[in-house]
């Protein structure tokens, strides 16, 4: 009996919780850009552009009580959680360096960091992986043969052929994937904030232990924006061979000094070639003067 009325539960209201899911990511998302202000990245647009229109999607099948409206979205969901997962993985250092975010905001950028690790491409994956859930789930409920005492509801005018095994497992795909990142984002907020608090050392070691974290408490790590390879620009200028450039940037500055100034107060050494106003301007809040030290003796190693 409790699982015909999870059935009936999902025919009456499972198309209404997807559109007020998207809805509530719509909302929030035109709300951290158009009243906080925040500029989003490359794949924040990508994930708006499948976000969106979900809403009218969703919103219009409810009205015409179309039948197959999970066949519309569940496209539009399923994509959004591949780039939501492909944003959280650069986020936390998995993959580096992508192509996509070598201009504008860096895509490691993280402007809200709920409880420590809770940031807007999580919870866009956790929006998207609601409304595929949601949507395979109530598929399922309109495919099921009730029978019993429920009486001839719309579910038991529907074939039971219907029902495909094949939606259960990627409806447990998806909820499968959605905890291993929750997991990943939480244990990379440990990983970092225990890097934060352990590498005060002045020394290259602690530098480059630093400098390697894919983030800095809420700021983007050095690496999501900075290569070490010789050539390879990212969203920032390769730091390679930087310890023979930095005394040669500023007459008069030495290269340790000019360094440090390029981390606290970035657009007051901004490099030929690169925009003033794209680096993180933090830094000095988000690192204490040690740890900038530990970075700057760690580049004043890369001859």
């Amino acid at each position: 009996m409790t699982k015909t009325r999870i059935w009936l539960f999902l025919q009456d209201y499972g198309e209404v919780l997807a559109l007020l899911v998207a809805i509530t990511a719509t909302l929030g998302s035109l709300y951290y850009s158009e009243v906080a202000k925040f500029v989003p990245c490359t794949l924040c647009w990508y994930q708006r552009i499948l976000m969106y229109p979900l809403t009218l999607i969703l919103l219009i099948g409810i009205i015409k009580q179309d039948e197959h409206l999970p066949f519309y979205v569940l496209p539009f969901s399923l994509l959004g959680m591949g780039v939501s997962t492909y944003h959280v993985l650069i986020e936390n250092g998995v993959i580096s360096h992508p192509t996509t975010c070598t201009t504008g905001v860096p895509c490691s950028l993280r402007y809200v960091n709920y409880l420590g690790f809770i940031t807007i491409p999580l919870m866009a994956l956790t929006a998207f992986t609601l409304i595929t859930v949601i949507m395979i789930a109530t598929h399922q409920a309109f495919s099921h043969e009730l029978g019993g005492d429920v009486g001839q509801t719309a579910a038991s005018t529907i074939p039971e052929s219907r029902s495909a095994p094949y939606a259960w497992v990627l409806l447990l795909a998806a909820v499968s994937v959605l905890i291993a990142l929750w997991a990943l984002a939480a244990f990379r907020s440990w990983e970092s904030n225990k890097a934060l608090t352990t590498t005060a050392a002045l020394g290259p070691a602690s530098g480059q232990a630093l400098f390697q974290q894919p983030t800095l408490g809420t700021a983007p790590g050095c690496i999501a924006c900075h290569s070490l390879d010789p050539g390879v620009a990212g969203i920032g200028p390769s730091l390679a061979g930087i310890a023979g450039q930095a005394g040669q940037r500023v007459p008069g500055q030495s290269g340790g000094n000019y360094l440090r100034q390029s981390i606290i107060a970035p657009d007051s050494q901004v490099v030929d070639g690169f925009a003033a106003g794209v680096m993180y301007q933090g830094y000095e809040e988000a690192l204490t003067k040690n740890q900038v030290d530990g970075l700057v003796t760690f580049l004043l190693t890369l001859e």
